[in-house]
């Protein structure tokens, strides 16, 4: 009786601590993303409604500015790349 509970146990633990690494992970590199420096993109009108202008460390509480013209930088919309509707921020003013 004590082998048959071993045995079926044991296979569900292994999943168990699999699973659970898994989401520890996936919400550790969901984390990193958060914080990680991304391009900033100004507004422009051009056939691209966003251009690349420099890197945004995207932490802290000061919106991430252009050094070139003082324009406001914009994180590039993943599913739309002609949108860039979200300001980016950086830990230095």
């Amino acid at each position: 009786m004590r082998t048959k509970i071993f045995d079926l146990a044991a296979p569900i633990a292994v999943l168990a601590f699999g699973f659970l690494g898994a989401l520890q992970a996936d919400a550790t590199s969901k984390a990193e993303s958060k914080t990680a420096p991304e391009w900033g993109y100004k507004h422009v009108n051009a056939p691209q409604n966003c251009e690349r202008v420099q890197m945004c460390d995207n932490t802290g509480n000061f919106i991430c500015t252009s050094d070139i013209d003082g324009s406001t930088l914009y994180e590039l919309d993943a599913e739309n790349p002609t949108s860039c509707p979200n300001v980016l921020k950086r830990s230095v003013q």
